[in-house]
This record gives C-alpha cells, sequence and structure tokens, in this order.
C-alpha cells in the first residue's frame, strides 16, 4: 500500500502495486531525537517487561519506542512518566544516570540556596556579556 498517488491508475491509498506495476516508494530513514527513556527505566530498576506493563503495552512495542524504532507519543510519555516516577519532559530532555549534571545538584538545593544559585548564574551570564561587548568593541 502506497499513501502517494499511483501514476498509472491515478489512485491513493487504495491502489495495490500489483495492479497498476506502480512499485512502491520506500519511506526515507529519519534520525530521531536522543532520548532517555530506556535511563529513566534502568533508573527505576524495571525491566522491559515490568516497564511495559505499568505503561500499558506488549514488552516489543516498548522496545521498539526505547530503541528509537518507532516514535513515542503524548500518550507513551505520561504514562511512562508515571511509571520511572519523573515527568515527561524528563523522559526527552535529562539523564538520570548523570550525577553532576546541573539539574541534578539543583534538586538537592534548598529554595534560598536555589535562589543564590541563580543569583550567580545571572552574574556569569552578564560577565559573559560584558566579555562579548568588549570583543566587538
Amino acid at each position: 500500500m502506497s499513501s502517494t498517488t499511483c501514476t498509472p491508475c491515478r489512485r491513493y491509498a487504495t491502489c495495490n502495486a500489483r495492479q497498476c506495476d506502480m512499485a512502491p516508494i520506500p519511506k526515507p530513514k529519519r534520525q530521531r531525537q536522543r532520548h532517555f527513556i530506556k535511563q529513566w527505566r534502568i533508573n527505576a530498576n524495571l525491566t522491559q517487561q515490568r516497564a511495559a506493563d505499568r505503561i500499558g503495552m506488549s514488552r516489543e512495542n516498548y522496545g521498539r519506542i526505547e530503541n528509537g524504532k518507532v516514535p513515542y507519543d503524548q500518550d507513551f510519555l505520561e504514562e511512562a512518566a508515571k511509571a520511572f516516577n519523573c515527568s515527561p519532559a524528563d523522559l526527552i530532555m535529562r539523564d538520570p544516570s548523570a550525577p553532576n549534571a546541573p539539574w541534578s545538584i539543583w534538586e538537592t538545593l534548598k529554595p534560598d540556596q536555589q535562589e543564590e544559585a541563580l543569583d550567580f548564574i545571572r552574574f556569569i551570564q552578564s560577565r559573559g556579556k560584558k566579555a562579548n561587548d568588549d570583543k566587538a568593541a
């Protein structure tokens, strides 16, 4: 089945390539964006089977998503986040196995320490802007 128009018979998805000799058009391989689903599963100390059970899908389909063979959707991200005790955004942006990553340190800070850290980051940021302005002048 092809989702493109068959030139000889002018049909769309209902065209059977054997009837009109239209060669099937292969889908281009798409590079998928890196995600951290596997790392979150391991962080939650779950097997693929247990993770799939919690999410409500087969282990095979779960494995395909985890290995980047098929895309995930919003429903999958939300169910996986519940299963792994994180946010949906964490699954695609944050590696839980990176203990020295900024977010890992951030989560250990008290609210007043977080504010102090933000002030320091803003200071560093402004110093970088000043250095760039000096170079441009």
